[in-house]
């Protein structure tokens, strides 16, 4: 599911197949099993107790749109990682805000653009959500593996996975950190002090401020201007939005 941009410049959330990559368009980083060292080698644990080495997480680094500049990971499937998600991601390190997002029966409407909270030049943590988390306020993440498989994974041993990479170890303090993934804010079902928000968990093991959002989030450039979607219900909707999380001590 992504945000796509018709022939009369209408933006509307779709859920789309797969593109699968007919050529490498160099905007990411591979980082295939054995290829070079990312970091203190370890594992996750999927919910279903499988232990899946860290070697065996597929996942590509983003870079800037001129290649100088590290931008983000993710993981995801690789026909998902190819060709139009390729291009559209370069821009991530250009992105000039966000806007809310109103699905209509015939066309969408779009709020004014509203500056991003982090400020520039954020580092983008980016994964999917496993499809029963984000019924139940999104407390796990689906893992591509190297094998074309996928595991789910709770938010403490997705952090762990990402805590671990050498290039996130090397972030200077004061880089934003943006989690790019859907509904990593939103409110769990039960009592937050028993299980509390996805974002609260990365940002208590990743031991960085973080920032996310509880709606649906894509990622698009209209009219030069590089910027996420949230999906909401009214332009002013109060109840979409980006929060920050700050570890707690």
């Amino acid at each position: 599911m992504r945000l796509v941009r018709d022939d009369d410049g209408l933006t509307s959330l779709a859920l789309v197949e797969p593109v699968v990559d007919t050529g490498r368009l160099g905007g990411w980083i591979p980082n295939p099993p054995g290829l070079r060292s990312t970091g203190p080698e370890g594992a996750v644990r999927t919910v279903d107790g499988r232990v899946v080495p860290d070697s065996q997480v597929y996942t590509v680094t983003e870079v800037s749109r001129d290649g100088q500049r590290l931008v983000g990971r993710t993981t995801a499937p690789e026909t998902e990682l190819g060709g139009t998600r390729e291009e559209t991601y370069r821009h991530l390190s250009e992105a000039v805000g966000f806007v809310r997002v109103v699905q209509g029966p015939d066309e969408d409407e779009e709020s004014d653009l509203q500056p991003l909270p982090w400020g520039d030049d954020a580092y983008y943590l980016g994964f999917h959500m496993e499809e029963t988390a984000v019924r139940e306020a999104g407390r796990a993440a689906v893992f591509q593996l190297a094998d074309g498989t996928s595991a789910v994974v709770n938010m403490a041993e997705t952090a762990g996975y990402f805590k671990r990479r050498a290039s996130f170890q090397a972030l200077p303090t004061a880089r934003p950190l943006v989690v790019n993934s859907c509904f990593v804010a939103a409110d769990p079902v039960g009592d937050r002090l028993e299980m509390p928000r996805a974002g609260q968990i990365l940002a208590n093991v990743l031991g960085r401020d973080l920032w996310a959002t509880n709606a649906y989030l894509g990622f698009t450039t209209v009219n030069g201007q590089p910027r996420f979607g949230l999906v909401a219900t009214s332009l002013d909707d109060p109840h979409v939005f980006v929060t920050r999380f700050l570890p707690e001590p």
